[in-house]
């Protein structure tokens, strides 16, 4: 037996009851760092274990997405997508969030929400009672509820530093990441693999230029000193020169930015 099954196993059968204990989370880490993920997943489905575990699983064992882009019974759809991000080396955090990320489908397909959204409030009701770590909680979740993110087929430098703009580097690069395990799961054109090839190569050629509040040549202060009163139209100016500079970062440049906020004063 593959050694995260064992352990999912012995979870089961000595912490499930009353719900699970406080190691739950250790055990299911274990199993998804381990080589044959996808192996363990289908072990512990078969048993039982992963629905006792994650009651939320129960309505995609079975579930036919009726897709020739997603063949596959919805869970062994995300048992495929943890291994091919096991393969690609990516974090624990991506790989929750590959195990999770399609948990709202079935509801989604009810009530017409859109599934990422609705797998996101799932995911954050199961890693609480699992008690993961709260960042690491909030970051799954992060992903998981953007991970339903459009490829553009122009992917060039603007695209790549909206995407950081929109995310940071770390969850841009983990959406990315997350994305790659998803469309390898999946029957898609050559091209969206090229495409999430390519915004990966951008993100990491584009992430030293500006996309934070905090990479501006200008600060609050700066606007301040110039009339600006503290609050909230003082971070919607700040959130428009950011916006300037990552259409263009040669316009990250103190007096250019000065002259352009100046123009917002009342």
């Amino acid at each position: 037996m593959e050694a995260g099954a064992a352990g999912l196993g012995h979870v089961s059968a000595e912490r499930i009851g009353g719900g699970i204990k406080a190691d739950g989370q250790g055990e299911l880490s274990k199993l998804l760092l381990g080589r044959e993920p996808a192996r363990a997943l289908r072990l512990a489905r078969d048993t039982g274990v992963l629905t006792r575990i994650i009651p939320e699983f129960a309505p995609t064992v079975g579930y036919s997405l009726d897709s020739g882009r997603q063949p596959f019974p919805l869970e062994e759809h995300m048992f495929v997508v943890v291994q091919k991000a096991t393969e690609a080396g990516t974090t624990l955090e991506v790989r929750l969030a590959c195990l999770l990320h399609d948990l709202g489908k079935p509801q989604a397909d009810v009530d017409g929400r859109s599934h990422a959204v609705v797998s996101a409030e799932i995911a954050d009701r199961i890693l609480k009672r699992l008690r993961y770590p709260t960042r690491v909680r909030h970051h799954v979740v992060r992903i998981v509820a953007g991970h339903a993110f459009s490829l553009d087929e122009n992917i060039d430098a603007l695209a790549a530093r909206r995407f950081l703009a929109e995310h940071g580097y770390r969850l841009a690069t983990d959406l990315i990441s997350h994305k790659a395990a998803d469309l390898g799961a999946k029957q898609v054109p050559e091209q969206e693999l090229d495409a999430v090839a390519r915004l990966q190569e951008m993100v990491l050629q584009e992430r030293s230029q500006p996309h934070r509040i905090a990479d501006l040549a200008v600060t609050g202060d700066d606007l301040q000193a110039i009339g600006f009163a503290e609050g909230p139209a003082l971070g919607h100016v700040l959130q428009a020169l950011l916006g300037d500079v990552v259409e263009n970062p040669v316009r990250n440049d103190r007096a250019w930015l000065l002259e352009r906020a100046a123009l917002e004063l009342p």
